[in-house]
């Protein structure tokens, strides 16, 4: 079994065993929003630290609980840093949702042009 946690720098050939002996693989908290579909390196303009904290203002969490779960998913940090990420997370809603939609408009592209080419 393969067992996955998060990791600030994110190696591929970083592997580590458990007390089972079971192999456990370092992947970016990107990588875990694309195992189920959320998001890619090129979908969030935001740090490691920041999508963390985003993820915890989208589970509602107060400020203890959210500090808990990022220490959870590898990133440890400072009430104090917590707060520096959130007010930079709100401050740049509109910038990433700009960058969400450029996004979307090329994927729907690259998609209509791959449908047209595999209907010739």
């Amino acid at each position: 079994m393969c067992k996955a946690y998060h990791s600030r720098r994110t190696d591929p050939r970083a592997k580590e065993e458990d007390e089972e002996g079971d192999e456990i693989k370092r992947i970016s908290l990107y990588q875990i929003g694309d195992i189920f579909g959320i998001m890619t390196d090129k979908f969030t303009i935001l740090t490691d630290s920041e999508q963390a904290v985003l993820q915890t203002m989208t589970m509602q969490l107060n400020p203890k609980k959210a500090l808990e779960y990022s220490k959870g998913v590898g990133i440890d940090m400072s009430e104090r840093t917590y707060f520096r990420c959130k007010k930079k997370v709100e401050s740049t809603k509109w910038q990433r949702l700009y960058h969400i939609a450029e996004l979307f408009i090329d994927q729907h592209l690259e998609r209509i042009d791959k449908l047209e080419l595999s209907s010739r």
